[in-house]
């Protein structure tokens, strides 16, 4: 069950470390890429750690007879979309890491980037409906900060209220 944590954990904490220390883009892109590649040896290895159908139920609120809980759930899906997300997400790093490399927001990038991860993560590893809901919020609050990373710029500013609007409805 702390595979669950760490995994979730790792990314916060490389999205919480670049937001903190931007000033210093060489030591967040360090600590950036180890945590997504721990993060891929992780998902590689969790088969090794974990059995198959395994069920992490997180109580949020009670009312009534009715229990909120948040539910991650681990199978042979969850674990090869752990993998790919590991893979992807550790090659977009890599090449943001480079293709920013004079840009002045390249840590807040970077973080973004981190948390983006992370919110996908949790989608894939829910398990009921409204684990699944708050994934996808998160995704979509990721994806609005990554479109309005030139906040400056009025057509990335556009673009990301458009896709925030969309992914409400």
């Amino acid at each position: 069950m702390t595979l669950f944590y760490l995994l979730l954990g790792l990314g916060l904490f490389s999205a919480t470390f670049s937001f903190l220390y931007q000033r210093d883009a060489v030591l967040v892109n360090y600590v950036s890429l180890a945590a997504l590649s721990a993060i891929l040896l992780l998902s590689l290895t969790l088969p090794f750690f974990m059995d198959q159908g395994i069920v992490l139920t997180i109580p949020v609120s009670s009312f009534s007879r009715n229990q909120l809980s948040l539910v991650f759930q681990y199978d042979d899906l969850t674990w090869v979309m752990l993998c790919l997300i590991g893979f992807v997400s550790l090659l977009i790093q890599n090449y943001s890491v480079r293709y920013l490399l004079s840009d002045n927001t390249q840590a807040r990038f970077i973080g973004q980037i981190s948390l983006l991860t992370t919110a996908v993560m949790l989608l894939v590893m829910s398990g009921n409906l409204f684990t699944a809901f708050v994934g996808w919020q998160l995704v979509g609050f990721c994806l609005y900060l990554l479109l309005n990373h030139y906040h400056y710029d009025p057509r990335a500013n556009k673009a990301a209220k458009k896709k925030f609007i969309i992914n409400r409805i």
